[in-house]
């Protein structure tokens, strides 16, 4: 049964789980950053539109989105001139444009892909995306 906290509305899938309790505006992140930034994420977000449904929230330093079961699949860490996202799969995984790998279980892993400009969109992994979100929802990917 999801959890809502009372304090920053933000919604979980397990009672009282960890976070960072604050409600940041998503565009306030983009501030004091590469202004092209912002029309990235948002054609990122288009990109993903047709995975399933998910929730976009944010940190002081992140914006993670949660699938409609509220457990994370996909988050992203802005910098200057860039922004890093990581999302999780059952494989490692050295298709590009990954460029880390982090085995946080025995059972997943997290990739990491930097966009910087328009032209990475082309290039983003939506297949492996897809798979994140199928994984976290508890179903075979359909990618």
């Amino acid at each position: 049964m999801p959890w809502t906290c009372p304090t920053c509305n933000k919604t979980f899938a397990k009672e009282n789980q960890s976070h960072h309790c604050v409600v940041i505006p998503l565009e306030s992140l983009f501030e004091d950053r590469a202004p092209h930034l912002s029309e990235l994420f948002h054609g990122m977000i288009d990109l993903l539109s047709g995975i399933g449904d998910f929730a976009i929230t944010t940190s002081r330093k992140a914006i993670t989105l949660y699938a409609a079961n509220h457990k994370a699949f996909l988050g992203v860490e802005m910098k200057k001139k860039f922004m890093d996202i990581w999302f999780f799969s059952p494989e490692e995984t050295d298709e590009f444009p990954v460029f880390k790998i982090v085995r946080p279980t025995k059972k997943k892993y997290a990739l990491f892909v930097r966009l910087e400009n328009e032209e990475d969109l082309e290039m983003f992994p939506l297949h492996l995306v897809k798979g994140s979100y199928d994984m976290i929802m508890g179903k075979e990917s359909s990618a």
